[in-house]
């Protein structure tokens, strides 16, 4: 009698489905690469692909609404950003918003350049860096997101929200080396 009433209970319960953006990370290409990495080809096809790519500073924090519906019962932690170089694209001068929380630790990317990984605070959870250091410096790449504006978490795992050390930081001049290329094939195409 317990398990026909539990059977019926459960099939009353909502199917509940995800978001790609709010659930955990599929990383299929990943799986099928050397080092559980992207390959290097791949991080300049990202960076081709991206719409706008700036260099900006964490400047304090703020909320984000998350529910189209309702924004008074969804809000999210989020992290302020004052752009200092951009790279591609447009951005407003005084001000970028991601979702994130603030530490107190630097997190820079340990690996070589160009990345083929997210930082380490990316690694864990649902494969996106997002904790940032107030007065340090994060090159994104960015495209936009399915709820509006720009998002660095398009790609799981993918290294689009580094902490630099500024203008002159190795995986800067990458990614402005890459961006370069970019541009001189599709003036010779």
């Amino acid at each position: 009698m317990w398990s026909v009433a539990l059977i019926i209970a459960a099939a009353a319960l909502p199917i509940v489905t995800h978001t790609p953006e709010r659930s955990l990370c599929s990383v299929t290409e990943l799986r099928h690469s050397s080092g559980y990495r992207y390959r290097v080809e791949r991080i300049g096809e990202f960076v081709d692909s991206a719409t706008v790519i700036v260099r900006a500073v964490a400047i304090g924090v703020d909320t984000l609404d998350t529910d189209a519906v309702d924004p008074r019962y969804r809000r999210e932690p989020a992290v302020v950003f004052r752009p200092l170089e951009t790279l591609r694209g447009t951005v407003a001068p005084d001000r970028l918003v991601f979702r994130g929380a603030v530490v107190d630790r630097d997190d820079f990317n340990p690996g070589s350049v160009p990345y083929t990984l997210v930082r380490l605070a990316g690694q864990r959870g649902d494969c996106e860096a997002k904790e940032y250091r107030l007065g340090a410096e994060y090159l994104f790449i960015l495209r936009p997101s399915r709820r509006g504006g720009l998002t660095p978490h398009w790609r799981p795992l993918a290294p689009f929200n580094e902490q630099v050390r500024g203008a002159e930081d190795p995986w800067v001049e990458w990614v402005r080396a890459r961006i370069r290329q970019s541009s001189a094939r599709q003036r010779g195409a």
